[in-house]
């Protein structure tokens, strides 16, 4: 669980990385207002032998499965649904369809799914890229209906922001 630090809207989360050295990150658990805040404080910290201290959430891409408020997020099992703005505002809005959704945990799917999002994109990308995002009943037959597998998202999400953030 984030610990906060230096002020109410920067956390730390401790652990290790692929290699066996110790890793500090320092979040701003996805408030773009205080990323240069974060990048100033790691900027400032000392070199630390077998430490590992960076800015942000990193992107872990989909390898994983969450399991969080008793379902399970698996990516491999998610598709998703590029939506535009109305009101043409740049960035990118999401559906996220489940196969087994259920209307009355709706806040817990969407719970759920910004935390796989934030750790599969990284912090700073999801930030910055994903403006919305919603839940729902994925149909019978995705594909054919304008979802796109989830694993995708990262591929869409660069094809988006060469076009300038905009999907219309």
């Amino acid at each position: 669980f984030p610990v906060t630090i230096a002020n109410d809207h920067l956390y730390f989360l401790l652990g290790t990385t692929e290699e066996g050295k110790h890793q500090l990150v320092i979040t701003a658990d996805g408030d773009s207002d205080y990323f240069p805040q974060v990048y100033a404080l790691v900027e400032a910290a000392p070199h630390i032998p077998e430490w590992n201290i960076r800015a942000l959430k990193p992107a872990l891409g989909f390898g994983f499965v969450l399991e969080l408020y008793g379902l399970v997020f698996d990516p491999f099992c998610m598709w998703f649904m590029p939506l535009v703005s109305r009101d043409q505002n740049p960035g990118i809005g999401l559906r996220i369809g489940f196969n087994d959704y259920l209307a009355s945990r709706e806040q817990n799917y969407l719970g759920g799914t910004l935390v796989l999002l934030d750790h599969a994109l990284g912090e700073e990308q999801m930030a910055k890229a994903i403006q919305y995002v919603e839940v729902g009943s994925l149909p019978e037959n995705p594909a054919e209906n304008g979802y796109i597998p989830l694993t995708e998202l990262p591929m869409f999400v660069d094809f988006v922001q060469s076009k300038g953030n905009r999907l219309a």
